[in-house]
Formats: structure tokens, C-alpha cells, sequence
């Protein structure tokens, strides 16, 4: 089972993701937490570990590209980006 922390805004996608999650993927991914910013964010993924981040990336104040800025070759995570905006699709990859 992968651990994971969600990273994303808006509270209602943090709800809707959760409730994704447990519905097709409860058997996989367990949730440990989850923030509304990157720098929270960040706090939670050094103190809990977890091995999957579901990260948006328009976020007010620093995008969830930014979190990379606070590992520096230390990232032992894996991300899976969840946003609204199809312009990022390449640029995550």
C-alpha cells in the first residue's frame, strides 16, 4: 500500500480526491494528510514521508512546481499532478 499527502487549494477537491481514492483505490493508497499550500505541504511530506503526493499545481502564492525548491536532491516521492489546467501537461512530464 503507497502512503500518500494531498496538496491542492481548494478544499472541495481535496474532499472530491479523497473520495475517489477510497472509493477505487482503498486497497493501494492510503491518505496521511493533506494541505491547502506548498509550503504546508512541504512541512507534512519531511515529517510524514509519504511515498505519493497528489499535487495541484495553480495554487495561490507559489505553484506546485515550487515545491521541488525545498528538496534538494532529496525527493523521495513520487507525484501525481492533479490539475485543471491542460497547459501543464507537458511541462510535468
Amino acid at each position: 500500500m503507497y502512503t500518500a499527502i494531498i496538496i491542492d487549494d481548494e478544499p472541495n477537491a481535496i474532499v472530491s480526491l479523497k473520495l475517489m481514492i477510497q472509493e477505487y483505490l482503498s486497497e493501494k493508497v492510503k491518505i496521511l494528510d493533506s494541505a491547502t499550500n506548498v509550503k504546508e505541504g512541504a512541512k507534512k511530506i519531511k515529517k510524514l514521508k509519504p511515498e505519493l503526493v497528489f499535487l495541484d499545481i495553480e495554487m495561490p502564492n507559489e505553484n506546485g512546481f515550487e515545491l521541488f525548491k525545498y528538496y534538494e536532491n532529496e525527493v523521495n516521492f513520487d507525484v501525481i499532478f492533479t490539475t485543471a489546467h491542460e497547459q501543464y501537461g507537458l511541462k510535468s512530464s
